[in-house]
């Protein structure tokens, strides 16, 4: 439900960015916490239904979520959302910079 957040996780590392990766996996664990308060499966399938995939109830016995803990659930999802976003443009920034760092080598900006 949240897979480019873990996508920003594995960049940072593969880049040796720990503590930006330390910072994304801080704000995967919040969530975790909320959706096991929600009640783990129940929430995870509401939050990939917000995400347009219908993917039905959870097996009994495990509980759906309860309707009323929607609206709990809708937060998440848009805190969910709103990181993506975020990481998004934090890609974005990253790659930006990569391309002009490979002109200014490409230019002889950058000589040994």
């Amino acid at each position: 439900m949240m897979p480019e957040l873990f996508l920003r996780i594995e960049s940072h590392i593969r880049q040796g960015r720990l503590l930006d990766a330390q910072r994304w996996q801080f704000r995967v664990n919040g969530i975790i916490a909320d959706m096991r308060e929600l009640g783990l499966f129940g929430a995870i399938k509401q939050l990939i239904r917000l995400r347009g995939i219908e993917c039905g109830e959870p097996r009994r016995p495990l509980p759906s979520l309860p309707a009323s803990k929607s609206g709990e659930a809708t937060r998440m999802y848009e805190t969910i959302m709103r990181y993506v976003a975020e990481a998004e443009v934090e890609a974005a920034c990253e790659a930006e910079a990569a391309v002009g760092r490979s002109n200014t080598i490409a230019a002889g900006g950058a000589q040994s």
